[in-house]
């Protein structure tokens, strides 16, 4: 199972990858092209959700 990498924080629609948001942009309905997150129609909410390491202390 892949993470989510990319969040709307907007409507809070989630992608996993940007080939996965890229698919996302064009309305197969009705063709339109979307900037970003097709539910908002903009790229401005979108955040990439990085994983930070661990970083608590290591007692020798």
């Amino acid at each position: 199972m892949t993470e989510n990498t990319i969040r709307c924080t907007n409507c809070g629609l989630e992608f996993e990858s940007d080939y996965d948001l890229e698919q996302n942009l064009v309305d197969q309905d009705t063709g339109e092209i979307h900037d970003g997150c097709p539910t908002c129609k903009t790229d401005a909410y979108l955040m990439d959700l990085i994983k930070y390491p661990d970083l608590e202390p290591v007692n020798d």
